[in-house]
C-alpha cells in the first residue's frame, strides 16, 4: 500500500522510509516550498492516464529540484524502482537510451540497439524514470515515446525547457516561487510564508549566519525577489552576495542593472532573461582573473579536478599563480560547487545553467577553441598516460579515474573529430580507451566510437595510429563474439603494420586473428600465428607479449582435448606475467591451469586455481574476467555434484557475460546449466538450453571445443533416448525459438520438476508475471533465495557480486514488500513458494 503523498512532509530532505530500488541523488538542501506543486504532480503521475509528464520552464527555475522531490515522494508507488537519469553531459540524442540504460543496469547484447534492450526491460516493470536536462537532446524524444509506450506501468518524469511535442504528453509549466506584493508593506513576519523570500533567507543565513531580515530591509529582500521573478537559482545567487552587499545596496545595483534585466535577445522569454540578468550580474562582481576561470571552466562535461583545471585554464598563466585561490573564489560564490571523489580528492562542478552562460563568454572571448585544444590534449594525455597501466598492478586505480573523467573524454574524443590534423587525435584517443572500454564494459559505445573514428573521409593517416585503432576495435568485437567484423579489422591492422615494418604490432595482431581462429574452431590456422607472434615478441625481448602467446598456445591445447601438452606454455606464461607483473594476465593464465587441472580430474587444485583467478579479476574491476572465474567455478561445482553452488555461479556468470554482449560465453554457461539440469533429472529442460545454446553459438559462428564436443553429443543422444524423437526434437526446437531475453529468463526461471512436460507457451506465461515472486523484482527473488539457504549478507553480496549496503537495501525493500519482520519469514516463504530452485 504506498504511502499517501500529502502523508509525507514535502519539506523533509531526507528519503521516505523505503526499500525501494533507486539512484535519487539526495539534495544537501531542502526545497522550499512548492508544496502544491509536488502533491500535484503525484497525483498526476499515480492517475492511470499519465504515462509521460514533462516540467517546462526557464533555466534555474527549479525543474530539477523539484522532479527529485516528486521522485522521493513516490518511492513506496513503484515497486520496481525510481531511477535518475542526468542527461546534462551528453549532447548526442544517439546516446541517450544507452544513458538510461546504464543507469537501469540493462545488459547490452550483441546486435541489438540499447533502446531495444531498456524496452524489453521495461515490459514488465513497475517504474518511474526520471529523465533531466531534455532540451539538449530533444531530437531523441521519439525514444520517450517509444520507452512510454513499453508499459502502462512505466511513467516518465521529463525535465526540459521545451516540450517533447508527444502525442499522450502531459505538460506542467513550474511556476517561480510565491512572491510578497510589491505594493504593500508585508510585515517581517509574514514575509517568511512566501516561497522566494523563506528562500532568500536560508541560503543567506548560511552564507552569513547573522543574517536577519528587519523592518528596514524588508522591502528590499521583497524588491529583489521580484526583480529576480521568483527564479530559484536567481535568488540563491543573489543570496550569495550579502557577505558584501546589505539588501538595500543590492537593489541599487539591480536597477543600475535594468538592461540586463529586461534586455537579452528578444526571442529569450523574459524569465529567462532574469535569469541571465542575475548570472550576467554575479559575474560582473568577479575580479578579472576569475572571470576568466568562470568562463574557461565551461568546456568540461560533468566535473573538474584541480588539476585538469590548471592544466586546461591557466596554460598562459593569466589566472596567476595559484589557481586555487580563484577556484575558491567561484565556489564561495555559488559559481562552482565542490565535491569529493571516492578517494577524497575535491572535484568541482558547476550548474548547467551557469555552464552555459561561461560558454558564451568563453566564445565572445574568441578563445574558445583554443581552450578546447587544450582540453582534448590534456585529456589525451591523461589517456596515453593511463593505457601502459592497464596490464600492470596500477590499472584498478587508473580505471577508477577514467570512469570519473568519462564524460570529460567523450567530450574530447567530439572535438578530436572535427580536428585538422589529418585524424592522428581522434585515433590516438580512441585507441588509448579501447581497453578502459573493455574492462568497464562499454563495448558498444567503444565500438561507436572507433567506428566513426575510422570511417572519416580521408583520415587514414597516420597509418599507424589508424592500425591501433583498428587492433583496438577487433578486441572489442571478440569480446562481443562479432568475429566477422573482428577478422577484416585485424587483417587491415596486420597489414599496415607490416607495411611500416612495426613487429611488435605484427606480433599483437597475429594473436588476435589466432584467436578469431580459435572461436570459430579452426586450430590449423591458428597455431602457425600463434607460434609466429611467440618468435617476433621473443627476438624483440618483450616478455608480454611471449606470455600472451604462450598462453594462447596453452588454450589451443585445452580446446582441442590435448591437456598434458597444454599445462607446459600456461605455466611459463604464468612466470612471466607475475615477474611483469600483470595482474591480468596472470589471471587468465591462471584460469588456464585450472581447467587443464578441471580436465584432468584434480577437482580441488581446479577449485583453487580458478578461485585465485577470480580474486585477481575483482581487485582489477574487470567484468569479462569475473565472468569466466564464475563460469568455470560452477563448472567445478557440477563436477563436484553440487548443482546448487553450480547453478547460483552459471547465473551470475550469464548475467555478467550478457551484459558484456558475450554471446560465445552466454552458450556455454547453458550448456553447463544443461549439464545441471540433465544431473537432476530434466531432459525436457535439458533439451531446451541445448537449443538455445546451439542458436546463440549458431548467432556468432561459436563452435564448442573439440574437446567438450564428444561429451556434448553424449548429453544430447541421452536425451534423445530418454524423450524419443519427437519430445525431444520438441523441446529442442522450442530452445531454439526463443529470443534471447527469453533465453535468459528460462534460464533463470524454476528447474523443478513441475516444468517437465509443459510447452513453451504455459512456461512463457508463468514467467511473465511478477505475482509467483509477490512484486518481487528478479534481483530480489535472488536474494529470496539465497536468504533461504541460510547465507549471510556478505555471502549474498559476494554471490551476486554486489555490495553488502545494496544486500541490506534489497533485504528491507524485500521485508516491506512482504509485509514480514524477519530473515526466517522470509526463508518460509521462499521454500513455499519454490524460489529456493530458482538460482
Amino acid at each position: 500500500m504506498s504511502q499517501p503523498v500529502d502523508a509525507v512532509p514535502t519539506e523533509h530532505c531526507e528519503q521516505p522510509r523505503t526499500a525501494t530500488p533507486n539512484n535519487i541523488p539526495l539534495s544537501p538542501t531542502p526545497l522550499i516550498g512548492r508544496e502544491q506543486e509536488v502533491e500535484r504532480l503525484c497525483r498526476s503521475l499515480l492517475g492511470p492516464d499519465v504515462r509521460l509528464l514533462t516540467l517546462t520552464g526557464p533555466p534555474g527555475v527549479g525543474k530539477t529540484r523539484l522532479s527529485l522531490q516528486v521522485a522521493l515522494m513516490l518511492l513506496s508507488s513503484f515497486s520496481d524502482g525510481v531511477y535518475f537519469t542526468n542527461l546534462a553531459p551528453i549532447s548526442d540524442p544517439g546516446l541517450v537510451a544507452s544513458e538510461i540504460a546504464r543507469d537501469l543496469s540493462v545488459r547490452e547484447t550483441s546486435g541489438r540497439a540499447s533502446l531495444e534492450s531498456l524496452k524489453a526491460y521495461l515490459r514488465d516493470k513497475r517504474m518511474l524514470l526520471v529523465l533531466d536536462n531534455f532540451e539538449q537532446v530533444i531530437e531523441a524524444a521519439p525514444v520517450v515515446a517509444e520507452l512510454a509506450q513499453t508499459s502502462a506501468a512505466v511513467k516518465l518524469l521529463v525535465t526540459s525547457r521545451m516540450r517533447l511535442q508527444l502525442r499522450g504528453e502531459q505538460e506542467f509549466q513550474v511556476p517561480p516561487l510565491s512572491m510578497p506584493p510589491l505594493e504593500q508593506i508585508t510585515p517581517v513576519e509574514e514575509l517568511v510564508k512566501y516561497e522566494a523570500v523563506r528562500l532568500f533567507v536560508e541560503r543567506a543565513t548560511a552564507i552569513k549566519s547573522d543574517f536577519v531580515v528587519t523592518d528596514r530591509s524588508a522591502p528590499a529582500v521583497t524588491e529583489i525577489c521580484h526583480r529576480l521573478d521568483g527564479l530559484p537559482l536567481a535568488i540563491e545567487l543573489a543570496a550569495a552576495r550579502v557577505k558584501i552587499l546589505p539588501a538595500q545596496a543590492m537593489v541599487l545595483r539591480l536597477q543600475s542593472r535594468s538592461q540586463f534585466l529586461t534586455g537579452g535577445a528578444h526571442d529569450l522569454p523574459p524569465r529567462q532573461r532574469t535569469l541571465r540578468s542575475a548570472i550576467a550580474w554575479s559575474y560582473d562582481l568577479l575580479n578579472s582573473r576569475d572571470q576568466l576561470l568562470f568562463k574557461r571552466l565551461a568546456v568540461f562535461v560533468g566535473g573538474r579536478s584541480l588539476e585538469a583545471i590548471e592544466a586546461v585554464c591557466n596554460s598562459d598563466s593569466r589566472i596567476g599563480p595559484d589557481v586555487l585561490d580563484s577556484v575558491s573564489s567561484l565556489v564561495d560564490k555559488s559559481l562552482l560547487r565542490q565535491e569529493e571523489n571516492a578517494g577524497g580528492e575535491p572535484r568541482f562542478v558547476m550548474l548547467e545553467t551557469l555552464q552555459e552562460y561561461a560558454g558564451e563568454r568563453l566564445e565572445e572571448s574568441g578563445e574558445g577553441d583554443d581552450i578546447r585544444q587544450l582540453h582534448a590534449e590534456y585529456f589525451m594525455r591523461m589517456a596515453d598516460q593511463a593505457e601502459p597501466h592497464f596490464t600492470g598492478p596500477e590499472e584498478a586505480s587508473w580505471l577508477v579515474r577514467l570512469e570519473e573523467e568519462h564524460d570529460n573524454m567523450r567530450a574530447a574524443l567530439r572535438w578530436s573529430l572535427q580536428s585538422d590534423d589529418g585524424g592522428e587525435s581522434a585515433l590516438r584517443l580512441g585507441a588509448s580507451l579501447a581497453r578502459f572500454w573493455l574492462v568497464r564494459g562499454y563495448l558498444s559505445e567503444g565500438r561507436e566510437w572507433l567506428s566513426r573514428i575510422l570511417s572519416m573521409p580521408g583520415k587514414n593517416r597516420p597509418v599507424a595510429a589508424r592500425a591501433k585503432a583498428l587492433e583496438r576495435a577487433g578486441e572489442l568485437a571478440y569480446v562481443q563474439s562479432d568475429y566477422a567484423y573482428a577478422r577484416p579489422v585485424y587483417e587491415e591492422a596486420l597489414s599496415i603494420y607490416r607495411s611500416i615494418n612495426d613487429r611488435r604490432g605484427v606480433a599483437d595482431t597475429l594473436a588476435n586473428l589466432a584467436e578469431v581462429a580459435t572461436e570459430e574452431g579452426d586450430y590449423v590456422s591458428a597455431v602457425p600465428l600463434f607460434e609466429e607472434g611467440l618468435t617476433i615478441m621473443r627476438e624483440l625481448g618483450v616478455p608480454r607479449g611471449a606470455a600472451n602467446a604462450l598462453m594462447n598456445l596453452g588454450w589451443v591445447g585445452l580446446r582441442t582435448g590435448d591437456y598434458a601438452n597444454a599445462a607446459k606454455p600456461l605455466e611459463e606464461a604464468l612466470d612471466l606475467y607475475r615477474s611483469i607483473p600483470d595482474m591480468r594476465g596472470t589471471a587468465f593464465a591462471l584460469s588456464g591451469l585450472g581447467e587443464t587441472a578441471m580436465r584432468l580430474g584434480d577437482y580441488p587444485r581446479a577449485s583453487a586455481l580458478f578461485e585465485e583467478s577470480l580474486l585477481l579479476r575483482r581487485q582489477v574491476g574487470h567484468k569479462w574476467g569475473i565472468a569466466i572465474s564464475l563460469g568455470t567455478l560452477g563448472w567445478v561445482a557440477i563436477h563436484r555434484r553440487d548443482y546448487r553452488r553450480a547453478t547460483e555461479l552459471l547465473h551470475e556468470s550469464i548475467s555478467l557475460r550478457n551484459e558484456l554482449g558475450d554471446i560465445g560465453g552466454t552458450a556455454w554457461c547453458l550448456e553447463r546449466l544443461a549439464d545441471v539440469s540433465k544431473a537432476k533429472g530434466q531432459p525436457e529442460r535439458t533439451a531446451r538450453l541445448l537449443g538455445a545454446a546451439q542458436v546463440l553459438r549458431e548467432g556468432v559462428n561459436s563452435v564448442i571445443d573439440p574437446g567438450d564436443q564428444p561429451e556434448h553429443d553424449r548429453t544430447a543422444a541421452e536425451i534423445r533416448s530418454q524423450l524419443g524423437e519427437e519430445a525431444f526434437t520438441a523441446a529442442w526446437q522450442e530452445g531454439r525459438n526463443m529470443s534471447l531475453e527469453q533465453i535468459l529468463a528460462y534460464a533463470r526461471s524454476s528447474s523443478t520438476s513441475d516444468e517437465e512436460g509443459a510447452g513453451l507457451k504455459e512456461w512463457a506465461s508463468r514467467i511473465g508475471t511478477k505475482a509467483d515472486h509477490g512484486g518481487l523484482t528478479d534481483r530480489e527473488a535472488e536474494v529470496v533465495a539465497l536468504i533461504a539457504q541460510s547465507k549471510s549478507n556478505g555471502e549474498i553480496a559476494e554471490a551476486l557480486v554486489i555490495t553488502k549496503r545494496t544486500v541490506e537495501t534489497h533485504i528491507g525493500n524485500i521485508l516491506s514488500k512482504l509485509g514480514f519482520t524477519s530473515r526466517g519469514q522470509i526463508a518460509a516463504w521462499a521454500i513455499k513458494h519454490g524460489l529456493v530452485n530458482d538460482i
